[in-house]
């Protein structure tokens, strides 16, 4: 029998684990639950200036519901940042998946897929 001993690393905004520091590292730059964190959307080319986590949680009337365009025009049109608000707001820790989208009307991965179907629309890449 072997018996090993490993290091493991935690993030320090959410819960995902890894063994490796590096990873770890690059995970918690871009976490969304880190507040000063660094969007990898907003820093594409053409790209606005990525929003300050404190305006975009400003942005939310979670009392009357999430109103997703508000959110929307505050992060630029970024969903990363908008789901990270999200998520940072607590919206999140009642509920998940379907109670969240209700909640909120937001879906990230049809933001997601709206995004990049603009994004790449404007893109030259040479071919046509």
């Amino acid at each position: 029998m072997i018996e090993k001993q490993i290091t493991g690393y935690y993030c320090s905004y959410c819960r995902k684990f890894g063994r490796s520091k590096h990873a770890m590292k690059k995970h918690e730059l871009h976490c969304t639950m880190n507040p000063q964190r660094v969007c990898r959307i907003c820093a594409l080319p053409d790209q606005e200036p990525q929003a300050p986590t404190r305006k975009l949680l400003k942005s939310l009337d979670i009392q009357g519901g999430v109103d997703i365009d508000t959110l929307r025009a505050t992060a630029n049109g970024c969903p990363i940042c908008m789901f990270s608000a999200i998520r940072q707001s607590g919206i999140m820790k009642a509920a998940w998946g379907p109670a969240v989208e209700k909640a909120t009307a937001f879906r990230l991965k049809d933001e997601l897929a709206a995004f990049w179907k603009e994004y790449n629309s404007n893109q030259d890449y040479g071919y046509h």
